[in-house]
């Protein structure tokens, strides 16, 4: 079976499905009672797909948040309601964040933000839709995806994995319109990808209407992946494929061309810690003066099981000290003492999360405003390094309303 007709199949089938399905909802927020209802969803992705009542065929609509990987072995479509750039799914193991096992054939993942573990794989599965996602390798992920069976990659972006989207033996993984990016190789072995944009194919890849080259992305090191203004990326999709909402032929990538966007920056320069690896701070969310939804401030890339702070001002710096740079000028204030977690070796699997709404709507800070430009950056204790600490890169962030 030709590519083409695979995609159009796993389409049909999916639209096939629709008039029977039933709709259940997460929210990493929900409170008991939990029965998977608009007004009393379930708290976590794995409540839902282990409910006897979520069967092959439904749907699970996911609210906005951080949530834990999960095993899912029926057919199901589940999906976030608020996008990658708002919701996201962090592994709990090594091998994988995200595995579809028997029974799970057809299933369609579509609109998240997924951190692949050091050393493992984003998403396993068979014969699995992944649409409108954003696959980030951390600590040498070895691959995004895993699935031997017809896999179809749509409107997604992958970066950071040893081998982007790679093909062994029989496995049928195909890309489209999506952008691969910064991996060690970012199409790898027979891998097909159709009107997607690359960085580096290997010998035997077949990128297929497909273009080479940086896509032009706001700003990739903050894993910010809205598309900047000039990007070859935009409206550069396959063209028999739905139109994106202005009416245009779509553009390549997780996120549709917005010249309004007003995006999150990184900025200034982590110092490099003992074991050699740079931190990397990044956000997930909206600061906000009113929503519920949490704004993530993370920090990747830290020492395993270290404390540290996240700290805050409203005006930026880029002043040596201590071996690094403090990027956010005085005065600041900082959050209370987080721990890295990761693994109980010593190695960079340490990831600091702050929700940086808590912050702004706690009323303890009175200057943290709407309209208000905040400059956040993380500080953590290492031993090894000069001064026994560590300062990350930069954000700045704008509080909306």
């Amino acid at each position: 079976m030709s590519k083409w007709t695979l995609a159009g199949a796993v389409l049909v089938a999916m639209g096939s499905l629709a008039h029977a399905q039933t709709t259940w909802f997460v929210d990493a927020l929900a409170t008991p009672p939990y029965d998977g209802s608009a007004a009393h969803p379930f708290a976590a992705i794995q409540q839902a797909l282990d409910h006897p009542s979520v069967q092959s065929g439904h749907r699970v609509v996911v609210a906005p948040g951080v949530y834990g990987g999960f095993l899912c072995n029926k057919s199901l479509t589940i999906e976030s309601s608020g996008g990658p750039t708002l919701t996201a799914i962090e592994a709990l193991n090594t091998d994988w964040t995200v595995r579809f096992a028997g029974g799970s054939n057809y299933a369609t993942l579509r609109g998240f933000t997924l951190w692949g573990p050091a050393g493992g794989t984003a998403i396993k599965g068979f014969e699995t839709t992944v649409e409108r996602c954003i696959l980030l390798g951390l600590g040498a992920s070895e691959t995004s995806i895993d699935d031997c069976g017809g896999g179809v990659l749509g409107h997604c972006w992958v970066s950071g994995f040893e081998r982007g989207i790679s093909n062994a033996g029989h496995c049928g993984q195909v890309a489209w319109n999506s952008i691969l990016w910064a991996n060690g190789v970012d199409l790898a072995g027979t891998a097909e990808a159709y009107y997607c944009a690359y960085g580096s194919a290997s010998p035997f890849a077949m990128p297929s209407w497909s273009i080479a080259g940086d896509p032009g992305v706001i700003d990739f090191k903050g894993h910010d992946v809205h598309l900047a203004p000039g990007s070859m990326c935009i409206d550069a999709g396959a063209p028999n494929w739905p139109l994106d909402p202005d009416g245009s032929r779509p553009d390549i990538g997780p996120l549709t061309f917005d010249p309004s966007y007003q995006p999150h920056v990184t900025y200034c320069t982590a110092k490099v810690n003992s074991l050699g690896c740079t931190p990397t701070i990044g956000a997930i969310g909206s600061p906000s003066v009113t929503s519920a939804r949490p704004f993530w401030v993370r920090c990747s890339g830290q020492i395993s099981q270290s404390s540290g702070v996240v700290f805050y001002g409203f005006a930026p710096a880029a002043a040596v000290y201590q071996g690094g740079y403090l990027c956010v000028a005085p005065p600041t204030r900082r959050s209370t003492l987080l721990n890295a977690g990761g693994n109980a070796q010593l190695d960079c699997s340490g990831v600091f999360t702050f929700d940086f709404n808590q912050r702004i709507q706690s009323e303890l800070d009175p200057l943290l405003t709407l309209g208000r430009d905040v400059y956040l950056q993380y500080w953590s204790r290492d031993g090894g390094a000069s001064f026994g600490s560590n300062r990350s890169d930069a954000l700045r962030v704008r509080i909306g309303p």
